[in-house]
């Protein structure tokens, strides 16, 4: 993304080629936290399909260095 833009401040490339690099940058900045609030929203019938409960200190938190593994 960074090349698209300096060839664009440079006026090597236009804005046709900067905006879809930076539209593919955004989607995948939204992957990680897309992928969190998935598994925790399984996370709830999960717990309810095994018959247990569970404590919200065991819920995965978004910024946490690592998700626990169910």
């Amino acid at each position: 993304m960074q090349l698209f833009t300096i060839h664009y401040r440079c006026g090597v490339d236009t804005c046709l080629q900067v905006t879809p690099a930076e539209a593919t940058e955004l989607l995948n900045a939204q992957i990680p936290s897309d992928t969190l609030r998935r598994r925790m929203d399984a996370s709830v019938p999960l717990g309810k399909a095994l018959g247990g409960g569970w404590d919200i200190s065991d819920a995965p938190t978004l910024g946490a260095g690592r998700v626990k593994d169910y």
